[in-house]
C-alpha cells in the first residue's frame, strides 16, 4: 500500500476476465491496495469495483505509526479519538468521490462509468483502456 496508489489494471484485467465467463453481475469485486482518497474510491468504483477496503490511511488517520513494517498506535488516543478520526476521515472520502461525481455531472458516484474517466500520461491510458485527457475517444466504426 506504501509503493503507489490503486493499480486499476487489476480491476480492468478482473471485469474482462468475468465478462468472458459472463458473470460480471454475479460476482462482487472488493479493491484493496493503494487507496487513499475518495478520487481513489470513484475511479474504482467507475471501474467496476463495488468495495473499497481502505488500509494504511484509514490506520494513519486514526493515529497509527508504521514502525517495523507494523501499524503501532500509542495511547495517546483515546479509542472515542479514534473513532472519531474514522468517522471524519470516511466523510471526508465520501465527499470527495461526490465532488468527482458531480464534476462529471453525475448526482450519485454509484453513477460514474468508465467513459467519465480520462487518463493524464499515456502509460496510465495504455494499462487502463481510459481514453487521455483532451483526446477524442474512437468510434467503434474507426
Amino acid at each position: 500500500e506504501l509503493a503507489g496508489g490503486p493499480d486499476l489494471k487489476v480491476i480492468r484485467d478482473t471485469l474482462a476476465t468475468l465478462r468472458r465467463m459472463n458473470r460480471e453481475e454475479d460476482i462482487k469485486i472488493a479493491f484493496f491496495g493503494g487507496i487513499r482518497t475518495g478520487t481513489d474510491g470513484a475511479k474504482l468504483i467507475s471501474l467496476g469495483a463495488n468495495v473499497m477496503i481502505v488500509g494504511l490511511a484509514m490506520a494513519f488517520a486514526m493515529g497509527g505509526n508504521l514502525e517495523d513494517g507494523s501499524i503501532v498506535f500509542h495511547s495517546n488516543y483515546t479509542p472515542e479519538d479514534r473513532t472519531e478520526a474514522a468517522t471524519l476521515f470516511l466523510k471526508a472520502l465520501s465527499g470527495e468521490a461526490a465532488i468527482m461525481a458531480r464534476c462529471t455531472g453525475k448526482t450519485d458516484v454509484h453513477n460514474l462509468e468508465p467513459e467519465d474517466l480520462r487518463s493524464i500520461t499515456l502509460q496510465t491510458s495504455k494499462s487502463t483502456g481510459i481514453p487521455l485527457a483532451g483526446a477524442r475517444p474512437k468510434a467503434v466504426s474507426e
